[in-house]
């Protein structure tokens, strides 16, 4: 491409989208439109170029010494205005959410030890039955161990300190209707199978408060399940941005070491034939 083409395109392509401007003004001064205009003045500005160049039908320009046109609504001005108002602040969110989503990286990691192999999938497929055919098995190899939460002391623990037993923990809030009508259940399977190698860990949100939630446990006779809080519902959120949470309650099944089984959003009756199946299943080698 010669020099002069080079300009050319430049001036077509570039220089000129960028200074457009939507409709030509007609320069009351001169009484005619920038229409089609062949600008000397431009076209000499540019090195190497004595084309005249043919400008846009659309372009104006503000200040530029070329007779006839003036500026108004200049592209560029769209452009940063489009820029402000929706790019730049897609920008950011994007960058919010990429953030978001590499911490939740480093707490909720992925764990080779933790994928899991397709036979077992299959096995763990076959004894989904009623609700717990709403279990999403974990494909992918989440370890969960990082997770941190209140203990009933008011200290911080973590999943991982728990490693050794498979785990049912289940996020609920006292608000919830479906998280108390599942509350007797869990209670009950603690009952059952809670020992050194199963154990129900309820995780109360942080709206309610810890007098309300031991009066409820109380009420229905789960004085068994644990006191633990999730004060400002990082547990919960690191969760919703692995997306295995949409809402409350959501239960985890985690193996003995920290790796996550399956995951359930919604309630369920835990004490039931189905779970106590899924579970067994769950449980075994």
């Amino acid at each position: 491409m010669t020099a002069a083409g080079r300009n050319n395109f430049l001036t077509q392509s570039i220089i000129a989208p960028f200074i457009a401007c939507h409709k030509p003004y007609d320069n009351k001064r001169g009484g005619k439109k920038c229409k089609n205009r062949r600008v000397n003045n431009f076209a000499g500005a540019l090195p190497n170029t004595g084309r005249k160049t043919k400008l846009p039908a659309s372009a104006l320009f503000y200040k530029s010494g070329l007779q006839g046109c003036l500026m108004q609504e200049c592209l560029l001005m769209l452009f940063l205005n489009r820029f402000f108002r929706f790019i730049a602040p897609a920008c950011l969110l994007a960058a919010y959410f990429n953030f978001a989503g590499a911490a939740a990286a480093q707490i909720i990691t992925d764990n080779e030890q933790c994928r899991p192999e397709p036979e077992r999938l299959d096995h763990l497929r076959q004894e989904q039955k009623g609700v717990f055919r709403a279990l999403r098995l974990a494909e992918d190899s989440f370890y969960l161990g990082n997770l941190q939460f209140a203990d009933e002391n008011g200290g911080t623990a973590r999943l991982a300190d728990f490693s050794g037993k498979m785990l049912l923990v289940n996020l609920w809030g006292i608000w919830c209707p479906p998280c108390r009508a599942e509350i007797p259940d869990l209670a009950a399977l603690q009952t059952r199978l809670g020992g050194k190698d199963f154990a129900v860990m309820t995780i109360y949100d942080y709206v309610s408060s810890e007098a309300k939630v031991r009066a409820f446990l109380a009420e229905h006779h789960a004085e068994n399940l644990p006191l633990y809080h999730d004060p400002d519902m990082s547990f919960y959120n690191y969760l919703k941005r692995a997306g295995l949470a949409r809402g409350l309650p959501v239960s985890l099944l985690i193996d003995a070491r920290g790796c996550l089984i399956a995951s359930l959003n919604g309630g369920a009756k835990w004490d039931s034939p189905e779970a106590l199946a899924f579970i067994k299943a769950a449980g075994q080698p």
